[in-house]
């Protein structure tokens, strides 16, 4: 938790050394549009040390959507983001995005999908000696 002036925030730190990932499910929208547009990801994330600067890399993993009689533990297919600079200010926001097509994520309307976000950490182009501090994520899912 980081305890703001104005706003506490519930945060997950995801250490510079070691690939670390945090795991979210949601409903996939009874009215989504499958016919060949692209979702959107995006990780909110900052540093909150003086001099955090460099890139990290995240990626996010996700099932095809689950139903009735189908396991929850499917296989994981992974989406990379491109390299997303730190803000030279502690605290500030940066926004990293990734869109894939929905039909290559396999999502079909009312099923349940599993999302992970990932600190690729062993990327070389992750250079970011901070903790990058994830304050929040959402996923963008064309509708009719």
């Amino acid at each position: 938790k980081i305890a703001g002036t104005n706003v506490d925030e519930l945060t997950v730190d995801f250490v510079s050394a070691t690939d670390e990932c945090r795991t979210a499910n949601f409903k996939i929208p009874s009215d989504v549009n499958t016919s060949g547009t692209s979702a959107t990801f995006r990780v909110f994330w900052k540093h909150t040390i003086p001099t955090g600067t460099g890139n990290v890399i995240w990626d996010v993993r996700t099932t095809s959507g689950d139903t009735n009689a189908v396991s929850s533990d499917q296989t994981i297919t992974t989406h990379s983001f491109s390299a997303s600079a730190a803000d030279s200010v502690r605290g500030r926001i940066t926004v990293a995005t990734s869109t894939d097509t929905l039909t290559n994520l396999g999502w079909a309307a009312n099923e349940e999908a599993y999302t992970v976000f990932c600190r690729d950490a062993n990327n070389a182009s992750d250079n970011m000696s901070a903790d990058a501090t994830l304050t929040g994520f959402s996923i963008e899912i064309p509708r009719a």
